[in-house]
């Protein structure tokens, strides 16, 4: 318990620290559901992407949740999967695994437990890099 503590701070202070920075872009990943939260995601071309949401609902056991950095060219490239907790929480750090200048968009989709070498499913929510 005391672990899952320590773990759940260090990733609360990974969290704030790429929100916090001036390198960081802010994004909103836009709910194709209107009845959906919106997500947050920052940006860093060094300390990564950090992902934030509140009201997330349930998911099956069987799915999950997968972020992607959509590219100007080529197929999506899988960031991380994840899945909101109890609460309906999302709060994660991710490596940014694409050069920034060639991401388009971020995109999040639903896909089987364990995530999807491509997205299998349309993306549930969506940011536009600018």
């Amino acid at each position: 318990q005391n672990r899952a503590l320590q773990d759940q701070l260090e990733l609360g202070r990974q969290v704030a620290a790429v929100m916090m920075s001036p390198d960081s872009m802010p994004l909103k990943l836009m709910p194709k559901d209107a009845k959906m939260p919106m997500v947050h995601a920052y940006l860093h071309p060094h300390m990564g992407v950090a992902i934030t949401a509140d009201q997330m609902p349930a998911m099956p056991a069987a799915r999950t949740l997968q972020l992607w950095f959509v590219p100007k060219k080529g197929q999506p490239l899988s960031v991380a999967i994840f899945r909101p907790d109890s609460q309906g929480q999302v709060a994660m750090v991710a490596p940014v695994n694409m050069a920034m200048n060639e991401i388009a968009a971020l995109a999040v989709s639903e896909e089987p437990a364990g995530g999807s070498p491509h997205p299998t499913t349309a993306p549930a929510w969506v940011a536009q890099l600018h």
